[in-house]
């Protein structure tokens, strides 16, 4: 049967993720259209389709979070928000996935640490710039996909999509990072084959190898070295601080809804 998404179409390339506790991978790739030409990218609080051309997907990115702008501006602080946003990612995360929730809560801790570390270097250049202050950045950090399967172009035997399987996955923009937390469990011939399959064919992924030691004898510390140098600075190339709703998605839900009239 062919996928509605092919990373490895020379017209069109598109890479679906479905992501978090989903019980059935295939019946959501098979209910998803492909991603129209005219919009950069698709996400939803249970699958992510990009393209080449596709922007990163950050924990600013417009449609993963599942909540209204209006629920939004209840939350004043930008500590808050940050906080709704990891309660979010680990919701998506098996509370029987030990090992993948101490990477998520020690990759949300790296971010904060991260934008204090650099808190010189984030600040506005103008210091009487009050619109943002270093510790906004925090949303332009990588939005984690937990439990991510990779569309495969290929089917099975039995006809039924494939799939690569991560732990959790990251897309940076140029490069899907698919993170495998190893000495837990042995892989199973089936996901031995799709990682391989998608690390020798995908046009810009990645896979990344955490060994589970590592996340058990560092006391919680993010294992940033084993990571892609720019993960780290995820600031790099934006001009300002955007927030989980942007200023304009806002407006359009007040106008739409009476609230914006004066």
């Amino acid at each position: 049967m062919p996928v509605n998404h092919d990373f490895l179409s020379e017209n069109d390339p598109q890479t679906l993720l479905v992501y978090g506790m989903v019980t059935d991978p295939a019946a959501v790739a098979q209910s998803l259209n492909p991603m129209p030409p005219d919009v950069p990218f698709m996400l939803s609080n249970r699958f992510a389709v990009v393209s080449p051309s596709s922007p990163a997907l950050r924990l600013n990115s417009p449609g993963w979070i599942d909540l209204s702008p209006i629920q939004m501006m209840e939350i004043t602080s930008t500590a808050d928000i940050f906080d709704l946003c990891r309660d979010r990612v680990l919701a998506r995360a098996s509370p029987f996935s030990r090992p993948l929730r101490v990477f998520l809560v020690a990759y949300f801790q790296f971010v904060k640490e991260q934008t204090e570390k650099h808190r010189t270097q984030l600040e506005p250049a103008d210091a009487d710039n009050d619109v943002f202050n270093h510790a906004d950045w925090v949303f332009s950090a990588w939005l984690p996909l937990p439990h991510a399967h990779v569309l495969l172009p290929d089917a099975g035997p039995s006809d039924a999509p494939r799939f690569a399987e991560f732990d959790v996955a990251f897309l940076l923009g140029d490069r899907l990072l698919g993170v495998v937390i190893e000495g837990i469990n042995t892989p199973t011939k089936s996901q031995r084959q799709g990682r391989q399959y998608l690390e020798e064919k995908h046009p810009f992924a990645t896979i990344v190898r955490v060994p589970v030691a590592d996340l058990e004898n560092k006391a919680g510390a993010f294992p940033a070295d084993l990571l892609p140098a720019p993960f780290s600075h995820f600031w790099k190339g934006l001009d300002l601080p955007q927030g989980p709703y942007r200023l304009s998605a806002l407006m359009d839900h007040l106008g739409a809804s009476g609230q914006g009239d004066v």
